[in-house]
């Protein structure tokens, strides 16, 4: 059984968070966890808006993963999230879309977002904290890097080599 989730993020992203794990994967997100800079609101999408520090003391990584919805060219705080979640003893969860086409020598890697109707084709290498965005496309023989973030549409060729915190995008 899946355990329950506190998510990372209090924007489009953590919305969506919300929509593809929450609602279509069933999974029970219970906080949203800022920097304390951030926190300026009480609660987002009807759960509570919490610090790291509360989100430990209330939703131990024993009883949740976590989940990092920050984006788009956020890369370096998703990889700072990332070690500061697996340092803390959270595991990351994985959503892939039922639409999702990925090849089944393709591991999927902790952290990762894969929505719908994105390819991953045969022999490709996903890091860890990917998102790839609706109708990404990683063609065969790919390596993308750690804490990567491609944008709708966004695709790239086989046996490219694309770096850790990339971000690609219309």
């Amino acid at each position: 059984m899946d355990k329950r989730l506190i998510v990372v993020g209090t924007g489009m992203l953590a919305e969506q968070a919300q929509y593809y794990l929450g609602d279509l994967g069933g999974r029970s997100i219970d906080a949203f966890v800022l920097d304390p800079q951030y926190v300026c609101e009480d609660s987002f999408l009807g759960r509570p808006v919490l610090t790291l520090g509360e989100a430990q003391r209330r939703f131990a990584p024993a009883t949740h993963e976590a989940f990092i919805a920050i984006g788009l060219m956020a890369t370096a705080a998703r990889k700072r999230w990332y070690d500061t979640l697996c340092g803390s003893g959270y595991a990351l969860a994985i959503y892939v879309h039922p639409s999702a086409v990925v090849a089944t020598n393709v591991a999927v890697q902790p952290g990762t977002m894969i929505q719908e109707l994105v390819a991953v084709s045969p022999f490709a290498r996903l890091g860890a904290n990917v998102v790839l965005c609706v109708q990404a496309a990683v063609s065969h023989h790919t390596r993308v890097g750690d804490h990567s973030f491609f944008a709708p549409a966004a695709r790239v060729a086989g046996a490219a080599d694309i770096g850790e915190r990339c971000f690609l995008g219309i």
